[in-house]
Parts: structure tokens; C-alpha cells; sequence
């Protein structure tokens, strides 16, 4: 059962003045992650496996590997680099490098480090309600959850300050 989450809009002015940082997860969030990492598999595929007659079977193995929730920094950082978006950001924290995975408080906790922030000045935008929501309002940071695919669950008790559809209606909230 897909559930959503109906959030009421609080006054900007009166939430976000204190945000020093918006922290994003990268897949369904920032990107469209499974048409990134197609093309992504493509583009490796043709730079290592190029005097093949056939890659379908390679293809098909990295996209399986990846649904079954295997991850690899060089995939990450494939994914990162495909989007052309690394030198956008002031820090970008891969979990299989980091050694810790959300929604484990400390991979939030090594972003505020990092950026030597509190939470209270961060704002984290998500697409998964557990690993991003619950994983950072444990850590203290307020949320926005982007609806892409996961389901809202009953049992989850952190509460996003905004619920959008697309990362282009963050522009009304922030």
C-alpha cells in the first residue's frame, strides 16, 4: 500500500532563516536514478568491456547486482560523475566509503562535522522515508520528504517539515 504523508505548510520566514546547508540523497532525489544508471552502465560498459561482441549479459548483471542493493564507490562515483555535478557540491559522502549507511545517525553526523554545522542549521532532502527522513531527525536535522516511490509507513515517527513531489518545489520552500 502506497501511503503519503499530508504536511501541513508552516511560514517560511519563520522556519528557514536559520538553514545553513541543504543536504540531499543522491538517488530519486537529485537524479532519476535508474535512467542515471543506465546510462551510467552503458558508458562503463563501453569504456572496459568495448572488444566484446556482446555486453547485453554484463549489462544485465550490473543492473541485477544493483537491485539487489549491491553498492560499489566506483558506481556511486560513476553515478556522481555521469551528472556532472561534483564540483557543485561543497562535500559529497559516499556510504560505502564512509563505512556507515543511513539511516544510521552517523553518516549525518559526519556531514555536520564536515561542514562544522549544528543540525538545527541543516535541512536534509530525501526520497526514503527510513533511510532519509527517520536517518536524519535522529541525527536532529529537519526534513523534506520528496514523494518518488517508497510508501510512507505508519510506524515511522519522524515528521518531514514539507512533503514535494519534485526537487524543482524545494525553490518555493527554501
Amino acid at each position: 500500500m502506497h501511503r503519503s504523508l499530508n504536511l501541513k505548510r508552516v511560514p517560511l520566514e519563520v522556519n528557514m532563516n536559520h538553514i545553513k546547508a541543504v543536504l540531499f540523497d543522491l538517488d530519486n532525489t537529485i537524479l532519476d536514478r535508474t535512467r542515471t544508471f543506465d546510462r551510467f552502465t552503458n558508458l562503463f560498459i563501453q569504456n572496459y568491456f568495448q572488444n566484446m561482441e556482446s555486453t547485453q549479459d554484463i549489462f544485465n548483471r550490473i543492473i541485477e547486482l544493483d537491485q539487489d542493493g549491491y553498492k560499489d564507490t566506483l558506481i556511486q562515483h560513476g553515478k556522481i560523475n555521469q551528472l556532472g555535478i561534483r564540483d557543485d557540491f561543497d562535500l559529497i559522502i559516499v556510504s560505502e566509503e564512509a563505512g556507515i549507511k543511513k539511516p544510521d545517525p552517523g553518516i549525518f553526523n559526519m556531514a555536520l562535522e564536515k561542514l562544522q554545522l549544528e543540525p538545527k542549521e541543516c535541512i536534509f532532502v530525501g526520497d526514503h522515508p527510513v533511510n532519509d527522513i527517520e536517518g536524519a531527525a535522529k541525527a536532529g536535522m529537519e526534513t523534506i520528504w520528496i514523494q518518488v516511490n517508497q510508501p510512507w509507513r505508519d510506524e515511522i515517527t519522524a515528521k518531514p517539515l514539507h512533503s514535494i513531489r519534485k526537487v524543482g518545489e524545494l525553490l518555493e520552500i527554501l
